[in-house]
């Protein structure tokens, strides 16, 4: 929490919340659309509910949970976390960027971890570490887990909507609940996969505009992905 350290040093603003984001998920490959998935969380958050983010905690899956999902084409738990790191390294490098970092313990577990148990980690770790800190920990979630997870019922979740893919339910301030379904974000939806990067590497195709160069770098020379 070194970076959270620093970003607490700074008073909070007279009438706005602060936050912390968690975002999990395979990551088998991460690619640009993960990570602007919490950038336009951030903004959105900022903008609309005058909530200031100070940092977000990406956290990949476990090789069990990733297995049981995509059998063979499982990338291992520690590729995956190096790559995670190195489009965390290059989105941060950003000017004015919000930091995301990268957090091992989920897929360092022996066991499946289901996401709203990483939230919750993260609340109890922040809760106990910045006991005088007024801090929300929001789950930033993809509208087709919003919508399967029916996330509008529970609390301390943001929704963000992709292009011809509307999310169920509003935001409910009382629940910390806030979905992004605005037009005026639709340009900043992203409709990368990491799907889109496994049928483009089976198809002979460049990945170039889905994911960072580190990680391509990574994938072809440690991986020896394609």
């Amino acid at each position: 929490y070194t970076e959270l350290r620093k970003k607490l040093n700074k008073p909070a603003t007279l009438g706005r919340k602060r936050a912390v984001l968690v975002s999990t998920g395979s990551f088998n490959p991460v690619h640009k659309g993960h990570l602007q998935n919490i950038d336009l969380a951030s903004k959105f958050l900022s903008e609309k509910c005058n909530i200031d983010v100070l940092v977000a905690y990406i956290s990949p899956s476990s090789d069990i949970y990733v297995s049981h999902k995509l059998g063979d084409e499982l990338i291992p738990f520690d590729h995956r976390y190096e790559m995670v790191k190195l489009a965390c390294d290059a989105h941060n490098s950003q000017e004015d960027a919000v930091p995301i970092i990268i957090d091992k313990w989920e897929g360092t577990q022996p066991f499946f971890v289901p996401f709203p148990v990483v939230r919750q980690r993260f609340q109890d770790e922040i809760e106990k570490d910045f006991p005088d800190e007024d801090l929300l920990v929001l789950y930033v979630a993809g509208a087709d887990q919003f919508n399967k997870c029916r996330l509008y019922r529970s609390k301390y979740y943001v929704g963000i909507s992709r292009i011809g893919y509307e999310i169920r339910g509003n935001t409910i301030v009382e629940r910390n609940i806030y979905v992004c379904n605005d037009k005026e974000y639709e340009k900043h939806y992203s409709d990368i996969s990491s799907t889109a990067i496994r049928d483009a590497r089976s198809n002979g195709e460049s990945i170039e505009n889905l994911t960072y160069q580190s990680v391509i770098d990574y994938l072809q020379n440690v991986v020896h992905w394609f």
